[in-house]
């Protein structure tokens, strides 16, 4: 996505979110999107850093302050080099969804938040030398994740994100991942 395109949604959230009327005092459904950043690692000394990605996340109120929440983030890396004066390049995408519970405090300046998923991750890595595809690999396995962050309301129904996740990823040596998220909740 450009960053005119990016910015002309942004916008858009950001002038919905205005125009909402404000919901009673009190927990309520939200959409949440954001920048993400994430650092995979297997526990040794092989960490990656996936600079570029993308959070999606719906909440609903079930009880007090306590919402059922679903998240889809998606991330990417990609690195290349020229090696002899043949250019090789490799990619890699985490895609990740699950669900699980929030628990929201309300009508305070920052609003705390925390939560926990389960679900899964799916991994795909891919090279090519010289343009040719010289391998694909992915897989999908399950996923544990905790966290928490801070919820800033600029109007009643829109506010600035930030959060912060611990991801337990169950492959054969289970993959630790830490990620933070930067973006906008528009309440509904």
């Amino acid at each position: 996505m450009s960053m005119s395109r990016l910015s002309v949604v942004v916008m858009s959230l950001f002038v919905i979110g205005t125009a909402v009327p404000a919901a009673a005092q009190g927990n309520r459904a939200d959409l949440t999107l954001g920048y993400q950043y994430q650092k995979i690692s297997d526990g040794g000394s092989d960490s990656t850093s996936f600079p570029a990605g993308i959070d999606l996340e719906l909440s609903a109120p079930i009880h007090g302050n306590v919402s059922i929440v679903g998240q889809v983030d998606w991330s990417h890396k990609s690195e290349s080099a020229v090696v002899i004066g043949t250019s090789v390049e490799a990619s890699s995408d985490a895609t990740t969804f699950g669900g699980g519970l929030r628990w929201g405090a309300h009508g305070m300046g920052v609003n705390p938040f925390l939560t926990g998923l389960v679900g899964a991750t799916h991994g795909a890595v891919s090279g090519t030398i010289s343009g040719v595809n010289v391998g694909t690999s992915s897989d999908t396995k399950g996923m544990f994740q905790v966290g928490g962050g801070l919820a800033l309301p600029v109007t009643p129904a829109f506010s600035g994100v930030v959060s912060l996740d611990y991801r337990r990823i169950f492959t054969e040596e289970p993959v630790n991942s830490v990620r933070f998220v930067a973006g906008i909740r528009l309440g509904f």
